[in-house]
């Protein structure tokens, strides 16, 4: 049986150069001490897409997902209408048809 092979974690220097590549207007990400520091000015554009209470302000996953190329796999917990094809989604509103759903609050 192969073992499966496990990708090589970014460095935070590699996050930020990925977030800059991708947004090349934003303000650039810091690292310092190993840590990513930077500020992200979500602006005025306040409504939402969908119409769906709590969901991510605009352009948020997208910022998210430039940090985490590596990451292939994700969860959204509290998912509501995400759209990313490579998740797992769950939410309380089984509506929504994500993958799990729950209707308790255990």
């Amino acid at each position: 049986m192969n073992e499966p092979t496990l990708k090589r974690r970014l460095t935070p220097e590699e996050r930020a150069k990925s977030f800059s590549r991708k947004f090349p207007n934003y303000a650039p990400l810091v690292v310092h001490n190993n840590r990513l520091y930077g500020t992200w000015v979500i602006g005025a554009l306040y409504r939402q897409k969908t119409g769906y209470y709590g969901e991510y302000p605009y352009m948020v996953k997208e910022r998210v997902l430039a940090l985490f190329p590596d990451c292939e796999k994700r969860l959204h917990l509290f998912s509501g209408t995400v759209k990313d094809l490579n998740s797992i989604t769950f939410d309380i509103n089984p509506e929504l048809k994500r993958r799990f759903a729950t209707t308790s609050g255990t």
